[in-house]
This record gives structure tokens, sequence and C-alpha cells, in this order.
């Protein structure tokens, strides 16, 4: 994971020290960028601002909103989903689990359509395929399986992303519960852990 940290001390409690980064990422919004950061195929960093575009490495800084920044490589914490299912399955509650951390994402209808997609994968790995394969589901099969049509669907997959990113800003980490290919849609590589009720 890699991150960029303020190098001075925030202006009010609510100011943001940390700030994790994708492989591109505008700043400080995408509307209104000072910065663009990305790393390339063979995973080094560049920055683009008014200057040009240079390499960005460990420990190198850049200025954004008057504030300086510097470039680290953080030891995210491993994170485990662990979804808490009702015994008539209707009811689906997810926390998200990182080394002496708990987040409590609550009960939403979109976590049951994460959970069908990480039974899926968690299914095709046990059965031994290759795991670049496992738990990939035709979107239309899917569809069919939760009773929902495909923006319903695309609904509830942007929702679950929504809220696991929001909740992990908190973290300085990220990670992507689903994974996409041309016509189906898997749950991402992450440790999970299923519990059923009484």
């Amino acid at each position: 994971m890699t991150i960029l940290e303020c190098c001075e001390p925030p202006a009010t409690n609510m100011a943001v020290a940390r700030l994790c980064l994708g492989a591109t990422t505008l700043l400080p919004t995408v509307e209104a960028p000072e910065l663009l950061i990305c790393q390339t195929p063979d995973r080094r960093w560049l920055v683009s601002d008014r200057q040009g575009i240079r390499p960005l490495e460990e420990g190198h800084e850049v200025l954004l909103q008057g504030r300086r920044w510097r470039l680290r490589h953080a030891i995210a914490p491993a994170l485990t989903l662990r979804f808490g299912v009702s015994q008539d399955e209707e009811h689906v509650r997810l926390e998200i689990l990182g080394g002496e951390r708990r987040q409590d994402l609550g009960e939403r209808i979109h976590h049951g359509s994460l959970l069908l997609l990480a039974r899926q994968r968690r299914a095709d790995l046990q059965a031994g395929h290759a795991p670049a394969e496992c738990g990939w589901r035709d979107v239309t099969s899917l569809e069919r399986m939760l009773g929902i049509d495909a923006l319903s669907l695309n609904i509830h997959l942007f929702r679950a992303r929504r809220q696991i990113a929001a909740a992990l800003a908190t973290w300085g980490v990220s990670l992507d519960p689903v994974e996409r290919r041309r016509g189906q849609v898997r749950f991402g590589d992450v440790p999970v852990e299923i519990e059923r009720a009484g």
C-alpha cells in the first residue's frame, strides 16, 4: 500500500493526514486536480503537476493545497471480511477485520450480493479450480439467482464498493471487494469468514 502522508501539523482536527493512493489518483479532487499521481506498469510512481512529469519515490515530497506531503510505502494490515448471516439468509451483516481493528458495516441488502459471490469463490477454491478462474459468475445468472435486474445488481455492487471504501478510508488502506471482466463478476481476493446464526 502506498500513501501520501502530510508533513505538517493539521490545521484542524478534521484535516486529513494520510491519503491512500490508487493506480491513478487525482488530488485533491477529480473535478479540480492539482496533482495526478499514477503507477506505471513496472510499479514506479510518477507525479504530474504544473512543473511537469517526474518520478515520485519513497520519501519524496509534493505540494498539495499549500501543504507538503511525503510518499510512503506502508504495511497494510491483513484484512478479512466477516459476513453474519441469519438462519433464513434474509439478513446479512458485514464487518471488516484488520489486526486489532474492527469496523461493523451493519446489515444492508447489498451485503447479500457480496455473500453470494464470496461463497462462489470459496466453493471454486475448495473444488481445486485455478485461483485465476475461481469465483467468476455470469452476470445474467447472478441476476436470476438474486431475483433482480441488471440495474439493481450494478447498484448493489456500487453501494458495496462505496461503503467498504468509505469505511477503510480512515484506516489508510483500500480493497476492492468486486472484480469484473466482460459479462462476469466475482468477489475480490479477500479472506472471508461466514458466520451463520444459531
